[in-house]
């Protein structure tokens, strides 16, 4: 039953963040980067953060390196960049989050360094939990800038729930 929950977050994170990308597409490069008093600043920023993090979250729970982080201001992606590197990082973490639960996620522990002198030790399950977590509050950040910007009409619905709708239109 978990597990079956665990995959629908996992799928609906994905979605989510994707129709918030698709919806920045209609943007200009100067509204895409402009900059808010929320979040990371800027769409830009706090979508490039939303990947990033999925993708420095597949690392860790797959006990690899962390490969370099997509945040580089010097470096700006547009949404269609962003886009693409989603959907590579989303079905990697997806695959990372899949092998932990078959190996008993709430017994797994991992080592993460908060600050350069002290480490937190929690369990992979948590991480995961976080990590499904973490997106959602960004998102909100984002629907609340596409809406300053002006562009969110129609309103964007992105909750589990429009989802499910959205993956099972005949029900």
């Amino acid at each position: 039953m978990v597990l079956g929950v665990v995959e629908i977050l996992v799928k609906y994170d994905f979605w989510a963040s994707r129709q918030i990308l698709l919806r920045c597409r209609t943007l200009t490069s100067e509204q895409f980067g402009q900059r808010f008093a929320i979040g990371k600043g800027s769409l830009h920023d706090t979508t490039l953060h939303i990947v990033g993090s999925m993708q420095r979250w597949a690392d860790r729970l797959a006990e690899r390196p962390l490969r370099p982080s997509p945040e580089n201001p010097d470096y700006p992606l547009s949404p269609n960049g962003v886009l693409h590197l989603l959907d590579h990082v989303g079905p990697d973490l997806a695959q990372s989050i899949r092998r932990v639960l078959q190996d008993r996620a709430e017994d797994a522990v991992l080592d993460y360094q908060v600050a350069p002198d002290r480490h937190v030790r929690f369990s992979k399950a948590s991480a995961i939990a976080h990590v499904l977590a973490h997106g959602t509050h960004h998102r909100s950040q984002c629907l609340n800038m596409l809406r300053q910007l002006g562009v969110n009409h129609p309103p964007m619905e992105i909750d589990p729930i429009d989802w499910y709708i959205a993956m099972h239109p005949d029900t």
